[in-house]
């Protein structure tokens, strides 16, 4: 396929060509000339990817015809395909792939469907460009697309219909999988091969070689899997391990810039084929046989400070400089000169030179012209001196010397572990003079405050012993006030058997006297005995409020700390009626059963009644406060009918009392 001219068929036989084009005389003519690239997947067939879309060859009856089917982006309406394409191959199923200036195309012949791919803004993962212009389909089955206009190389899962996308700002030129299935980019700057551990696109070419900035038109492997690559001035030779190349340039007839555009195949019997300007390179590998000359590169002077450095014993050098790897310099000593020179006759005014100091330069120098390299005030350190050679072959040399410049002995290991050990001393010094000085006169002010502090503390007990008693006496005052309510009710109790008792005795006494004169004296004497009754219960009643108010009044005063003997049971039967009239007095819905057993064993014990009243009363209270359910009961307990109860009890055990409170409540 000839851009602008056609389709030429030649017989290598013969040495025949034969042009089809738009103007040739066959029965069915080509429809554009610009055929840019040929598929054959039949026998017979033949597709060819043109600047007006794709056309098939029946090469036996010579007919031309026009493929023609739908796209559907997906977004947009269905349209015929007529963009110029470039490159066309076909999967094991038959689907077929072909490069255009449309998109990426996925073709079915079954259906003459086609699916366009092409660049969407919003998505991440679609093709980064719809100038597509080279394609290949790995041994993974995966398709790898090459794009235009800086939109790099595409990879597309075609389960996830995601595309990935390597070497962003370059123009992929052609593709190639190698037999070793390494994945090959030719681009404008040069040759990139597919790291597949780091996914990633490497440069192949050392960056100072002539080929590292070439546009890589083609890539083929011969049957000795090397790789053969078509520049735009050159054709080059990567031998199978991929460690050696060699150029073949314009001592072997390659005009330059004759190569642009044109592509590089190998034929089925292994010869390479390569596309000109002018027609064709044909040549056969096995019979090209090329004689590498002897290279290599030698430092020819080496300089310090401006002078010379020759080699002899007791000298810098203790060895020639093509026998030395490593060269080890004082601190002065680092201003350094480096003449070289190649090892090769043929062509020396095309060899070229760079150089490097590692951990001194950050980029190669060019040093073609002046073949020396100088580095000035160069610091204490290791470095390492790199010099290298291209020769008009591609053949590369190097050679490297370990430059190692040692520190002044100030600035060594030795030296500095000098200086911290005398700074150490010095501050171990000063910090001992300065704690010394500083606990001599902490001791003096700890002295005045603990002077001060003693007095302090002993105010300070005083005070707070007043305060904790009153405190004491204000719970109790407090606590006292909360029960006062029930107190008061407990204390009505008895007053109204003792007002009632006393109205009534009142009356026995009138109805007394009435008898009395008219001389009943034996209704009298029954009435008198009533009224012994009454005064008897007026005088129980009487007690039972003297002790609610002795007891009122003992758990209000100041607690002695003195035990005293006590009736447990009496003092837990007053305390849990005192807790429940106060609660009641608080809330008259309140109302709860109380349930008792009291050990009557127990007798009188040594207490302070005040404390442990108090401590009842605190249990009784919390008790009275949980046996309730609380307001949401309804609807947690909704068929629960719950009756509020708490149980106080005492025990004599050996030599102890157990004193218990129970509730029935939901805490």
């Amino acid at each position: 396929g000839v851009e602008e001219t056609g389709l030429q068929q030649y017989d290598l036989g013969k040495k025949l060509v034969h042009q089809f084009n738009n103007e040739t005389s066959d029965s069915f003519s080509l429809f554009d000339n610009r055929v840019n690239s040929i598929f054959q997947n039949q026998r017979d067939t033949l597709w060819l990817s043109t600047g007006d879309g794709i056309t098939t060859f029946n090469k036996t009856n010579r007919h031309f015809t026009k493929l023609h089917y739908k796209t559907r982006t997906g977004t947009g309406p269905s349209n015929d395909l007529t963009n110029q394409s470039y490159q066309i191959i076909q999967e094991k199923s038959g689907l077929k792939w072909i490069a255009t200036l449309g998109g990426l195309i996925q073709y079915n012949s079954v259906n003459d469907s086609a699916r366009q791919y092409l660049p969407v803004a919003k998505d991440s993962n679609s093709i980064s460009s719809g100038r597509v212009i080279c394609i290949l389909q790995d041994r993974y089955e995966e398709i790898w697309a090459g794009t235009f206009q800086g939109g790099g190389l595409n990879r597309l899962n075609k389960q996830r219909n995601r595309f990935t996308h390597y070497l962003k700002g370059f123009n992929i030129l052609c593709l190639y999988e190698d037999s070793a299935g390494l994945i090959w980019a030719g681009t404008e700057k040069g040759l990139y091969r597919y790291d597949k551990d780091a996914n990633t696109f490497v440069a192949f070419f050392d960056p100072q070689s002539e080929i590292g900035v070439a546009i890589i038109n083609g890539i083929t492997e011969d049957k000795s899997k090397n790789l053969w690559i078509s520049t735009q001035s050159s054709i080059v030779k990567v031998d199978a391990a991929r460690k050696q190349n060699f150029i073949y340039g314009k001592k072997f007839g390659i005009r330059p810039n004759s190569l642009f555009g044109c592509g590089i195949y190998t034929t089925a019997k292994g010869e390479i084929l390569v596309g000109n300007s002018n027609g064709f390179y044909y040549f056969s590998p096995d019979e090209l046989t090329v004689t590498k000359q002897p290279q290599g590169i030698i430092i020819t002077d080496f300089f310090i400070n401006n002078l010379q450095v020759f080699a002899g014993k007791g000298n810098i050098l203790q060895k020639p400089l093509e026998e030395t790897s490593s060269i080890v310099l004082n601190h002065n000593q680092n201003n350094l000169t480096f003449r070289f020179a190649a090892i090769d006759y043929r062509a020396p005014e095309m060899n070229r030179y760079y150089t490097m100091l590692e951990n001194y330069d950050d980029a190669w120098r060019d040093a073609t012209g002046e073949k020396n390299a100088f580095y000035l005030n160069i610091q204490p350190g290791k470095y390492t001196f790199r010099v290298k050679t291209f020769n008009s072959d591609g053949f590369r040399a190097e050679k490297t010397i370990q430059i190692i410049i040692n520190p002044p002995w100030w600035r060594t290991l030795w030296a500095y572990s000098l200086y911290a050990l005398m700074f150490g001393g010095v501050i171990f010094a000063f910090y001992k003079y300065q704690k010394q000085r500083i606990i001599r006169k902490e001791r003096i002010k700890l002295q005045s405050k603990e002077l001060a502090h003693a007095k302090e503390i002993e105010k300070a007990y005083t005070e707070l012993k007043a305060t904790q008693a009153q405190l004491i006496q204000s719970e109790k005052m407090a606590s006292l006030g909360e029960l006062t309510a029930g107190i008061a009710h407990e204390i009505q109790n008895p007053l109204n058997f003792v007002n009632n008792f006393s109205e009534v005795s009142t009356e026995l006494v009138d109805e007394m006297n009435i008898e009395m004169d008219q001389g009943n004296f034996v209704d009298a004497k029954l009435i008198a005995v009533d009224l012994k009754q009454n005064l008897e219960k007026i005088n129980l009643h009487g007690k039972r409020a003297g002790d609610i108010v002795k007891g009122m009044l003992q758990h209000s005063r100041s607690s002695s700390g003195v035990k005293e003997p006590t009736d447990i049971n009496a003092l837990c039967d007053e305390y849990l009626r005192l807790s429940y009239h106060g609660l009641r007095a608080k809330d008259k819905s309140f109302n709860a059963t109380m349930q008792t057993d009291f050990d009557n064993s127990i007798g009188k014990i040594n207490i302070i009644p005040q404390d442990i009243g108090r401590v009842i009363l605190n249990l009784l209270t919390n008790a009275f406060y949980a046996a309730p359910l609380p307001p949401e009961g309804g609807f947690l307990y909704p068929s629960y009918k719950h009756s509020p109860t708490v149980w106080l009890s005492t025990k004599k055990v050996g030599d102890k009392v157990f004193i218990s409170v129970k509730d029935n409540g939901p805490g």
